[in-house]
């Protein structure tokens, strides 16, 4: 069973079809000379295709890198397909602040015990506002990524609605999906 966050979409279109109802409604990401990434084209919705992975993200009128991305995969099943994804940030960004966050950390502990020692043993002069930067630097990383997460979670129902709408889709519950693919009724 998959992840309780995972999004399973149904449709009764055939793969093919649903990736070329998904191009015709989103723009190619693509870079602007006087503009800041994303913002060519006019569509509402960014997509990106690799197979029949999709990657699918909101237009936005200011930068969010935090903001949630449709990270999903179309596969046939039966007479239609299963669109099954989840909602996260862009990979790079994730690379980016894990990078960022174990950078901060590494210089936070290498710190930590001069720090407790001129807590502990204060002298005139000893302790500086220097001396807690590494301790704010990953406060300050994560406190920044749990806000543009914040400010990006009603992204998640209007992409949630532009794939049901566009793949006249319907959402299926995840508690009763059996990793075969077939559903059961199971008691809660």
């Amino acid at each position: 069973m998959g992840r309780p966050d995972t999004i399973y979409l149904r449709s009764d279109f055939d793969v093919e079809e649903c990736l070329r109802r998904l191009r015709e409604a989103t723009d190619p990401p693509k870079w602007e000379f006087f503009f800041p990434f994303g913002y060519g084209g006019s569509k509402p919705h960014f997509g990106k295709f690799r197979n029949n992975q999709v990657k699918i993200w909101k237009r936005r009128e200011s930068r969010n890198d935090f903001a949630p991305c449709f990270h999903g995969e179309i596969s046939p099943e039966g007479q239609g397909v299963r669109l099954v994804g989840r909602f996260g940030m862009d990979r790079s960004v994730r690379l980016a602040m894990a990078f960022c966050l174990t950078f901060a950390v590494a210089i936070a502990l290498l710190t930590l015990p001069t720090l407790v020692e001129r807590l502990t043993h204060p002298r005139q002069g000893d302790l500086s506002v220097f001396d807690f930067i590494p301790l704010g630097l990953v406060i300050g990383g994560i406190l920044i990524m749990r806000y543009g997460r914040r400010i990006g979670k009603k992204d998640e129902s209007f992409l949630l609605e532009f794939l049901q709408t566009t793949l006249q889709a319907r959402q299926e519950d995840s508690r009763f999906l059996i990793p075969n693919g077939t559903t059961e009724n199971r008691p809660l």
